[in-house]
């Protein structure tokens, strides 16, 4: 049993650090936007 949760916590703890631009990310607030510019964005695309 033990080799079972020894498998699973080295898939869900990253054995690496991040690298920078990663560490950025996680860092970071998120960005919102709104609704409009949200759809703004979209039809920008075609």
């Amino acid at each position: 049993m033990s080799e079972i949760y020894k498998e699973l916590v080295e898939k869900l703890i990253p054995e690496e650090e991040p690298e920078p631009d990663e560490r950025k990310a996680i860092d970071e607030d998120d960005e919102l936007v709104s609704e409009e510019e949200l759809f703004q964005a979209l039809k920008n695309i075609r």
